[in-house]
């Protein structure tokens, strides 16, 4: 961090320009503020009488006297609808800016502009090690693969730099930060919210001869109505997330393990009302589900909002829209540090026992990548005690993806975990037993 990576990346770019006459690079940065940083580095870098003309402001391109050509691009969508920007450019070489603020998809599309380069084609990143899931884990899958090349750099490295500067943030930043942003090192293991999961262990296929599927059972039991499959939910006014769970038990055994079969989120595109036919059609396509066949469960305290003068929960929406939906528990605050206790319990007891897994497709993938995201890397934020990190719920938030676990298996495994539940009033647990009562009836 602060080490001349904009810079160091601007002059990649450069000299990628000259390398050949007639060059095509694109450099890459998350947001267009962080674009014109490094539109401004470049011009600082490349000599004047290299350029061809003036500088496209408008188009942001710049042409060099050799016939090559700089082009500038942010990642950032306008919109769901519009794409990201740098779809549609071919290049020869791109270079990236602060990375780690691109998202996976806008990686993706990076990645496949080097149709005009073929197996030439280049990108070359800048980052700084934050801890963001997203990036974290693609540093990890980087990792793992021959046709990626990752580099950590110390602050110390840099020669133009004296070390006092870097040894002053020793008594700025926690040891943690110190190694993971001025010295490149991997984020410590300690400080995750689900320190119990385990890749090798909670991602596996189940075995249909020794599990046999118990969900109607028990949803029978809870609800008084019996439900194919479980779909916990995380409301959100930008991010809708659900996830859809089964329960297993062997044979002559009563002790219930779940596993994770699938996900779907809905971002920035008009919350719950638009989330609910992305679920229906999900659960249609690949569970052959009709909306009687699950159940919904989702956050206790899912607050109320207004809608064209009218006052309505997320809870009324999905009832409006023939879809059967409880909270997590009523009459009582589902405490975070309960649930992050429940969770983890449930992926790892005291005793060592796994009662929840995540699936894998045909090639062995888990199903739900963005809850194994949010299970390696959700962490409690460094310097503020008691609190999650990146917890303002913004679209790459990693805490929707686990969050709704804890919701959709609480009417089952709330025993889980910190016993610490508050009673918010009589009332209110008289009314939900009141509401429950008529529900069966109905």
């Amino acid at each position: 961090a602060g080490g001349g990576k904009t810079e160091g990346i601007a002059l990649k770019g450069l000299l990628e320009l000259i390398k050949t006459a007639n060059r095509i690079v694109g450099f890459v940065a998350p947001t267009s503020g962080r674009l014109q940083i490094l539109w401004r580095k470049f011009l600082d870098i490349c000599p004047s009488q290299w350029i061809d003309g003036k500088p496209d402001k408008t188009a942001k391109e710049i042409r060099l006297k050799n016939g090559s050509l700089a082009q500038f691009r942010a990642t950032k969508k306008a919109s769901d609808a519009t794409g990201t920007p740098v779809q549609g450019y071919d290049w020869d070489t791109a270079v990236e800016d602060e990375s780690q603020n691109i998202s996976d998809e806008a990686q993706t599309e990076v990645d496949l502009r080097g149709r005009r380069a073929g197996n030439r084609f280049r990108v070359y990143s800048s980052a700084t090690n934050q801890l963001i899931a997203e990036f974290q884990d693609r540093l990890e899958r980087w990792g793992k693969v021959g046709w990626a090349r990752i580099l950590r750099f110390s602050g110390y490295a840099n020669a133009f730099i004296g070390t006092g500067w870097w040894d002053s943030f020793k008594k700025r930043l926690t040891p943690d930060q110190f190694r993971r942003l001025i010295e490149g090192g991997s984020p410590p293991l300690e400080g995750r919210i689900y320190p119990c999961f385990d890749s090798d262990v909670n991602i596996r296929r189940r075995d249909p001869l020794r599990y046999l599927d118990v969900t109607q059972r028990i949803t029978d039991v809870q609800f008084r109505r019996p439900y194919r499959f479980v779909v916990g939910h995380d409301f959100g006014a930008r991010v809708n997330a659900s996830a859809v769970f089964r329960a297993y038990a062997r044979q002559g055994y009563d002790e219930r393990k779940w596993w994770a079969e699938g996900e779907i989120a809905t971002v920035d595109s008009g919350g719950i009302k638009a989330h609910i036919p992305r679920l229906k059609e999900y659960m249609r396509d690949h569970f052959g589900a009709k909306p009687d066949d699950f159940i919904i469960i989702g956050d206790p305290q899912c607050g109320h909002r207004t809608n064209e003068g009218a006052t309505e929960t997320d809870y009324m929406v999905l009832a409006d829209a023939k879809l059967h939906a409880e909270k997590a528990m009523y009459g009582r605050r589902f405490e975070q540090r309960h649930r992050f206790g429940m969770v983890n319990a449930l992926l790892k007891n005291a005793d060592g026992e796994t009662h929840l897994f995540i699936d894998v497709n045909e090639d062995g993938e888990p199903v739900c990548p963005e809850m194994v995201k949010s299970f390696k890397y959700y962490r409690w934020a460094e310097g503020r005690s008691g609190e999650p990190e990146q917890f303002n719920k913004d679209a790459r938030d990693p805490s929707h993806y686990t969050d709704l676990v804890g919701y959709g298996l609480a009417p089952w495994e709330e025993f889980r975990g910190s016993e610490q539940v508050q009673v918010l009033s009589l009332t209110a647990a008289m009314e939900a037993r009141r509401q429950r009562a008529l529900s069966a009836v109905r």
